[in-house]
């Protein structure tokens, strides 16, 4: 590693502390870090991949399909047959699955499960 000045145009992914819902990761990450993980290209998702030790962590899509920061989704990397419309989408946020290529699931948000932040814009 060397003191270099960061790229503030990327994102440094950082794997958060055990298991949480989605709220309390994303509280987790914008205390710690910047935000839950927004994932704006295939580069990005692998990177999330990478530091993934368990089968599956939470990233920051939720709800109507916007990230944590408020950032739009202009990448999807969605599991076949999810992201379904259910009557209760206030309740749906999104996990990435690593055994599956790195596609995403949609979850219940109270579900606990690992979870990835990133530091950087």
């Amino acid at each position: 590693q060397c003191p270099c000045v960061p790229d503030r145009s990327s994102k440094g992914f950082v794997s958060g502390t055990g298991e949480k819902n989605w709220t309390e990761a994303q509280k987790y990450c914008r205390e710690y870090h910047t935000d839950l993980a927004s994932v704006r290209n295939q580069s990005e998702n692998e990177q999330i991949q990478s530091i993934i030790t368990d089968k599956q962590a939470w990233i920051g899509l939720h709800r109507l399909w916007v990230w944590s920061d408020n950032s739009t989704a202009a990448f999807t990397h969605w599991k076949p047959g999810e992201r379904s419309i259910r009557t209760n989408r206030n309740s749906i946020c999104t996990s990435i699955v690593i055994s599956d290529e790195g596609r995403w699931t949609d979850e219940d948000c109270t579900h606990q499960h690992p979870f990835v932040c990133y530091d950087g814009e």
